[in-house]
């Protein structure tokens, strides 16, 4: 079953660790070529930038890849031919051999592989009746080994930096995967980071790498003598295993000063001419593995699994601490933000409190004022109303009664009584009916209208005879007060 592929990358990192200094290089990989985002060269004492390495929320959706460079002459290399097959069958086939391949017991390395196309026409072979027939195509596979304690140190290093990785590669495979071959001989890559003091040797024959050797060389001015003497031993030892046929064409890729170094010695070994190749420079070479990282054509990643299972976690529980203490935080900035609007609130209600007693004391002296006014004017209506009684009883009344008293009660009605003669009962009826029609003085001048009739009504007029001389009687009625409304 094929692999799911995992997801695009949006950016990439590139660390390289030397003696003299780290360099860390962050391409976009969004696109069909990788752009440099940023370049970092520092000494070794110098923290790594934090916002070019960290992880963060932004990465779950912009996918970041920390990627590191190990020591290259540390790690251990063979070339091995296995049967064409699916990419995920090659792992457990070059499994079956890594006890014979690797230079460690198997639970103290790590290792991985990186395959190469495999041969499209298959060669021929010769069976027991000397009869040729096809052979199985062949892929080539490069098995790269490292100790694991070398792996652990290297990412305990890399962990004090506060570098992640989450891949380990090996640079100068880059460089060989992607120099142009042609024809059979021999491409030596001095090492980028170590100079004259190591090299590495990759021998092609019949268009299949055959072998990859690494050169370890003295650091002193003997090294030109080393490496004729290594390389004799390789020729040998590819003559016996049966695939150098013929003496190689030898290439040199490397820089400009490397290959004014090396080129004379390895023209001196071979006594023959020597192609020179320019090796990409570090930066070009680090854009060229995060373009192939970004494809998915790079496989060899050198990462113990179990490492990047403890990373990955790491990230996830920091994600969840970054999470808490954002929504703590917010929580907090809310509740500063609730209890400072709440002493606002508690200040202005303060303040209307005050307000609304101030108000209501100007009310409640209001309100008494407008009593007393009320109180007044209701005095003086009911002055008015005596005075209009009065003044139309005074008026009205004939001479031939007498008035003994009248009682203006609650400003509504009027009570009269009164005396006269017997003979004159029929003045008070008079007197009773002209008091009916009485009309108030007071609003006809006010209003100058119609005059309103002082009474609302004029109650029967009753009398009885008294005794003694002249035959009197005593008369009385009341009168209801046609009172205005007092405003």
């Amino acid at each position: 079953m094929r692999q799911a592929k995992p997801a695009s990358l949006h950016s990439c990192n590139v660390l390289q660790l030397a003696a003299s200094q780290r360099r860390l290089w962050q391409f976009g990989v969004t696109g069909d070529t990788p752009a440099l985002l940023a370049e970092d060269d520092r000494t070794p004492a110098d923290p790594l930038p934090a916002s070019l390495v960290s992880k963060g929320w932004r990465s779950l959706w912009h996918r970041k890849l920390n990627l590191a460079w190990l020591p290259q002459d540390k790690v251990f290399l063979r070339v091995i031919q296995l049967p064409a097959s699916d990419p995920t069958e090659l792992r457990p086939m070059a499994e079956l051999q890594l006890e014979k391949l690797s230079p460690l017991p198997l639970n103290q390395i790590v290792w991985t592989l990186e395959a190469l196309p495999w041969k499209t026409t298959p060669a021929t072979v010769a069976n027991d009746d000397g009869q040729a027939q096809p052979q199985a195509a062949l892929q080539t596979v490069i098995v790269l080994i490292v100790a694991r304690d070398l792996v652990e140190s290297f990412l305990g290093e890399l962990e004090g930096l506060g570098y992640m990785a989450d891949r380990l590669e090996l640079p100068v495979l880059h460089q060989i995967l992607t120099t142009p071959v042609k024809g059979d001989g021999a491409w030596v890559y001095p090492l980028l980071d170590t100079g004259k003091n190591g090299g590495l040797v990759a021998w092609w024959y019949g268009d299949i790498l055959q072998n990859l050797a690494w050169l370890q060389l003295p650091a002193t001015d003997q090294w030109s003598e080393a490496v004729q003497e290594q390389l004799t031993q390789i020729i040998w030892a590819g003559e016996l295993e049966g695939w150098l046929t013929s003496p190689p064409q030898w290439h040199l890729v490397a820089d400009e000063p490397t290959l004014a170094a090396w080129e004379p010695v390895l023209r001196q070994f071979a006594n023959a001419p020597v192609e020179t190749h320019k090796a990409l420079p570090a930066r070009e070479l680090a854009a060229l593995n995060a373009q192939r990282v970004a494809r998915h054509v790079a496989q060899a990643n050198l990462l113990p699994p179990e490492y990047a299972a403890r990373y990955r976690q790491q990230f996830i529980d920091h994600l969840w601490m970054r999470g808490l203490l954002a929504i703590g935080a917010v929580y907090l900035v809310v509740l500063a933000v609730y209890f400072a609007t709440l002493q606002v609130v508690q200040y202005q209600k303060q303040q209307v409190d005050k307000e609304v007693a101030r108000l209501n004391a100007d009310y409640q002296a209001a309100k008494q004022m407008r009593e007393r006014i009320q109180i007044l004017q209701e005095q003086v209506g009911l002055k008015f109303a005596a005075l209009d009684c009065w003044s139309a009883t005074a008026e009205l009344l004939p001479k031939e009664l007498t008035l003994g008293s009248m009682n203006f009660q609650r400003g509504k009605k009027l009570l009269l009584f009164g005396q006269a003669k017997d003979e004159d009962v029929g003045k008070i009826t008079d007197f009773n009916e002209v008091m009916s029609k009485a009309t108030s003085s007071a609003t006809s001048s006010a209003t100058n209208a119609k005059p309103a009739l002082l009474f609302t009504k004029v109650d029967p007029p009753t009398s009885q005879l008294v005794g003694g001389a002249g035959n009197l009687r005593q008369w009385s009625f009341s009168c209801e007060y046609n009172s205005p409304e007092i405003e």
